[in-house]
């Protein structure tokens, strides 16, 4: 038969044969948690009690400097979530509890690396392989736009048209064109208008004389 330690004698109905040794040390990754008058820094499980809060039935014993139970005057915490032990009269009838939650932790997995920090990934086989036949391949050179060039110089029919002088001021250009082709003669219209845009493409860009040609003819 083994009394009950935890601070008291033990009373004979709460005497038992313990089913195993009591752990002697409190672990250290709990007795960082727990009260500086918690009966676990003095006694291991099964030799104090275990209580949910505080009471009257397990009052302050200011000579021994923890709670003791009124009846069986064994140690008890009032603290189960920092003792790490389950609620019980575990010293007061001689009962172990269960220490699933004593033993070490299990470690936490290592965190998984920041792919910044890593730098770019490696490119793939395949990939490293579509790059090097891309860069084997022959370079062909980018086609450059055709250059818009001015009409050609109208044909011997219209050499004989004298025009006036082209305005250099583009806002001119259209009704310069609208006078010039308001006095041509319907027969030779098409001539006429083909020198007008020769004469005007030799000052102004080919761009600015359509537009001036378009406003001329609408």
């Amino acid at each position: 038969m083994v009394a009950c330690a935890g601070g008291g004698p033990g009373r004979g109905r709460y005497a038992a044969v313990m089913s195993s040794p009591p752990e002697p040390v409190l672990p250290p990754w709990i007795e960082g948690d727990v009260c500086g008058y918690c009966p676990s820094l003095r006694f291991g499980p099964g030799e104090f009690d275990v209580a949910a809060r505080p009471d009257r039935a397990w009052p302050w014993k200011p000579g021994e400097g923890r709670r003791v139970d009124a009846e069986s005057g064994v140690g008890v915490c009032v603290h189960p979530d920092k003792v790490r032990l389950p609620i019980g009269r575990w010293g007061s009838e001689g009962r172990l509890p269960d220490l699933t939650a004593w033993r070490a932790p299990e470690p936490a997995p290592p965190a998984a690396p920041d792919p910044a920090a890593l730098g770019p990934a490696e490119p793939s086989q395949g990939a490293r392989v579509r790059r090097l036949l891309h860069d084997s391949r022959p370079r062909v050179p980018k086609s450059r736009p055709a250059e818009r060039r001015p009409p050609a110089r109208p044909a011997a029919a219209i050499s004989d048209l004298v025009l006036p002088d082209v305005p250099p001021d583009p806002s001119r250009l259209a009704h310069w064109a609208r006078d010039v082709l308001d006095a041509a003669e319907p027969d030779r219209f098409a001539d006429v208008l083909a020198a007008v845009e020769h004469a005007a493409t030799e000052v102004h860009p080919p761009e600015t004389v359509i537009v001036a040609l378009r406003d001329a003819m609408s």
